[in-house]
């Protein structure tokens, strides 16, 4: 009998789709289902909204853990929050989106196939969804690609955490290493540059060499075509055979190996899809549409623009009156708004305090009141304490420390949930972690300087995300400070390297609880700690 997988489940406020999504999920017996219902987007939503949430709300054959997003965040936003989420809380699972439905037997098949290549790394994606378009006419049972499709899948938290790499840094990786990512069809790099979170994910399997399991069949039907969809408003040559049901048991493959028809028929696929190119006047006509579009959007943006790089020229030039002549250098928007959450929170500088690289800003805050500063580095120096990388910090000494100040380093290691758990490890109970999460910004190309050395990664935080991440950690809402800082302003005089001296403080300290420039956290290490979740020492 295979593993009970739990499924994650997306929805919006189309009732009669989700019915029909979830009538397999009880006959199957699916145990558990954590479900992400995006927010309405206005009255012509509202109804259908209500009706799903009502839907959830009445299950009684499954456990469910209903998250409701409070505004609408649109398809891909909510889609990754959601299983960032999800594979935060499970080592593996089943996805589904409200329009795909699983035919009798798949949810089986994909719980005895997560089962029988869970310690292999091979293998990123197992796909329910199929179509004949690219299917081999020569394959009698499970076959492998490296180009995944969606729409009824299964993966571990090893897939999705791929994603934590921009679409632009993946594809200079992929150039670097000289793969293809057009070889399975252009469509990918494509819609994975607007934004598309399952061509970002499929661009980053290509990266990690990982290849998804398809059936020889469909075992899953996509149902959202038509008016109320989000993307798809027509099959076209996609319409599916409908899926059929597992009547018999496929041997899985012991070789992880593509199928070598694979690459030919997704190219012809992506080909056949492409549009023909337009006359010489179609094009001409779509350049002065594109060029008219970029006036209308730089004419609603020039105010904020102009007022942004006048007060970077002032500045320059020493002319504006909130600027002090005096202060040493200037302050970034990202450093005065951390600086004025840590303020706020002077009570926990006390006692013995760790930082990274120096000890600085414990000693401004904490004062007299601490008795011992401490600083770690990965790189000896003057005045470091403890030589160890963040990520397998087993040197610092566990539960020693009153307050740890880990500011500015944590979206820019590798495997950040090691570096929160070491962190955490060296707090006493009830001591105090600072933790700041980059919500914008941009590394450059040669990569971002990291206390003494060099990083390669650089990582942005949501909301949702933070609080999955510190979930699996063993830390609640209760042990939790979580503050959004700054917004939009903030943000663009961020990116422009405005200091804060020459701006208004007030637009700077204005917060945007969707797109903050900040996330500051205040976390207080339970009396019994108890991680969901902690590294191997190997």
């Amino acid at each position: 009998m295979p593993t009970r997988y739990a499924v994650a489940l997306f929805a919006h406020a189309r009732p009669d789709l989700l019915a029909q999504t979830l009538a397999p999920l009880r006959q199957a017996g699916v145990p558990r289902i954590r479900a992400y219902v995006d927010g309405s987007r206005g009255p012509t939503d509202d109804a259908g909204h209500r009706a799903v949430l009502a839907l959830l709300r009445d299950i009684d054959w499954a456990q469910v853990e209903l998250t409701e997003r409070p505004a609408n965040l649109g398809l891909h936003a909510s889609i990754r929050a959601g299983l960032d989420d999800f594979f935060a809380h499970e080592e593996a699972g089943i996805v589904l989106e409200d329009d795909n439905r699983l035919a009798d037997g798949a949810y089986d098949w994909l719980c005895a196939a997560l089962d029988q290549y869970a310690d292999d790394p091979r293998v990123g994606i197992i796909n329910a969804w199929a179509h004949r378009r690219f299917i081999p006419d020569d394959v009698t049972g499970p076959w492998w690609s490296p180009r995944w499709s969606g729409w009824g899948w299964a993966g571990w938290r090893r897939s999705w955490a791929l994603m934590h790499e921009s679409v632009d840094a993946l594809l200079r990786r992929l150039a670097s290493e000289g793969i293809d990512a057009e070889a399975y069809g252009s469509d990918v790099i494509a819609t994975a540059r607007l934004g598309f979170w399952d061509s970002h994910l499929g661009l980053a399997l290509y990266g990690a060499r990982m290849l998804t399991l398809y059936p020889p069949r469909s075992l899953a039907d996509h149902i959202g075509f038509g008016d109320a969809a989000t993307n798809q408003h027509h099959a076209g040559p996609w319409r599916a055979v409908p899926a059929a049901p597992v009547d018999e048991r496929w041997p899985f493959p012991a070789d992880v190996v593509e199928h070598s028809q694979s690459r030919s028929l997704w190219r012809a696929a992506a080909m056949a899809d492409a549009p023909p190119a337009p006359p010489a006047a179609g094009r001409l006509r779509r350049r002065l549409a594109i060029a008219w579009h970029r006036l209308v959007r730089a004419r609603r943006q020039w105010p904020s623009a102009v007022v942004l790089r006048l007060a970077l020229w002032l500045w320059r030039r020493r002319r504006v009156a909130a600027f002090d002549d005096s202060a040493p250098g200037a302050t970034t928007p990202v450093r005065y708004l951390w600086n004025g959450f840590l303020r706020r929170h002077r009570d926990a500088f006390f006692g013995r305090g760790l930082e990274i690289g120096d000890c600085r800003m414990l000693t401004s805050m904490g004062g007299s009141q601490l008795t011992r500063c401490e600083v770690v580095d990965r790189v000896a120096g003057p005045g470091v304490d403890y030589v160890t990388d963040l990520q397998a910090a087993w040197a610092l000494p566990e539960g020693a420390f009153d307050v740890f100040l880990h500011q500015f380093t944590l979206h820019l290691v590798a495997d950040e949930r090691a570096a929160l758990w070491h962190a955490l490890r060296a707090v006493r109970a009830e001591g105090t972690l600072f933790v700041t999460f980059p919500c914008a910004g941009a590394a450059p190309p040669q990569g971002e300087t990291f206390g003494a050395t060099h990083s390669h990664v650089w990582r942005h935080y949501t909301t949702a995300g933070v609080r999955a991440l510190l979930a699996e950690l063993g830390i609640d809402g209760v042990h939790l400070v979580l503050e959004p800082l700054g917004g939009v302003d903030a943000q663009a005089a961020y990116l422009l390297g405005v200091p804060v001296e020459a701006l208004d403080r007030h637009r700077v300290d204005m917060v945007s609880e969707d797109a903050p420039l900040l996330l500051a956290a205040r976390i207080t290490k339970p009396l019994r700690w108890s991680p969901r979740w902690s590294p191997s020492r190997v």
